[in-house]
């Protein structure tokens, strides 16, 4: 029963589902969600709180006062740890 004892290896496993084309994959996707999705411009309309006439008991307008539009974006591009 001595002879019964587990060794650790010295590296772990290979990863057994992801090679190289699946990680060009995800980088592939990852890379077009920034540039599509997560990198879009949008213009932001703030309700204008001083000009809008608001109901006294539910605190909510029917006809809101819009001010100008301001950009935003919403994220910036981070580089990938898949290099």
């Amino acid at each position: 029963m001595a002879d019964n004892k587990w060794k650790q290896p010295e590296q772990p496993p290979s990863p057994l589902f992801i090679g190289e084309k699946e990680r060009d994959l995800i980088k592939q996707v990852n890379d077009e969600l920034i540039e599509r999705v997560v990198g879009q411009q949008i213009l932001y309309y703030a309700i204008d709180q001083n000009t809008t006439n608001y109901h006294s008991l539910y605190g909510e307008a029917i006809e809101k006062n819009i001010s100008s539009p301001s950009s935003c974006v919403c994220a910036r591009r981070v580089e990938s740890v898949w290099n």
